[in-house]
């Protein structure tokens, strides 16, 4: 038997999946007191429209039946969601904000490092110490200034711990580049002359040099500290 086309049945009818009739708000209301009427201790989800037990829902003291409109597993997802949004939105925002006030943003942080550093001279003078250790790999232990003037104080060391001059530089006797450690032990006091001319060089060698007579004694000492680093001190 052959079928005319305009007699044909509409497939897409029969195949579409039909509407919920929850998803209409009056509709799922109606049902929601409905269920309430008999007793029921269920609801209509107002987002996914599947019936659930009261107990998936949320309290609110505001609605008739003491519940959220949303059932719980759709409040977690929408939460969810719309955090997520937000933190896309204000990652946006945040990098246009950084890129149009870049400049200004650098101008702050140099006057702002600036201030706080000669305001707190001790501190920034760690923070340098730590940094260089850290580039090194040189072994770290946290001190303060107070803990090398204390030290300092026992040893009687109030002047260049080399040639007695006035105290002007902080000395790491055994350089970092040679595995000497950021440590209240490995720092003494010296004067400028010292410290700059001795840099990163081997202590027992440069010692040497600089006061010939005491070379004999310092020979068995000369390259127990190598050279760990191409760095400077």
């Amino acid at each position: 038997m052959i079928i005319r086309r305009e007699y044909a049945p509409d497939w897409a009818k029969f195949t579409q999946r039909r509407a919920n009739p929850l998803a209409d708000g009056k509709t799922r209301q109606r049902y929601n007191r409905a269920l309430r009427s008999k007793g029921i201790p269920a609801k209509a989800c107002s987002r996914c429209h599947d019936v659930k037990a009261l107990t998936q829902f949320n309290r609110n003291s505001n609605n008739a039946d003491g519940r959220h409109s949303r059932c719980r597993e759709c409040d977690r997802t929408g939460t969810a969601l719309n955090t997520a949004g937000r933190l896309a939105e204000k990652r946006a925002y945040d990098r246009a904000f950084y890129v149009e006030h870049a400049e200004e943003k650098r101008e702050y942080n140099r006057e702002y490092t600036a201030l706080w550093s000669a305001s707190n001279p001790d501190k920034r003078r760690a923070q340098k110490h730590r940094r260089r250790a850290r580039k090194r790999n040189a072994p770290y232990e946290p001190h303060t200034t107070a803990d090398l003037l204390t030290l300092w104080e026992e040893a009687d060391a109030y002047a260049c711990v080399f040639c007695h001059a006035p105290f002007e530089h902080i000395e790491h006797l055994v350089p970092l580049s040679r595995g000497g450690a950021e440590a209240v032990s490995n720092k003494w006091p010296a004067c400028a002359e010292c410290n700059l001319s001795k840099g990163y060089a081997d202590p027992y060698r440069w010692a040497a040099e600089r006061f010939p007579a005491l070379r004999k004694r310092l020979e068995r000492f000369f390259d127990l500290y190598p050279l760990t680093t191409e760095e400077t001190k």
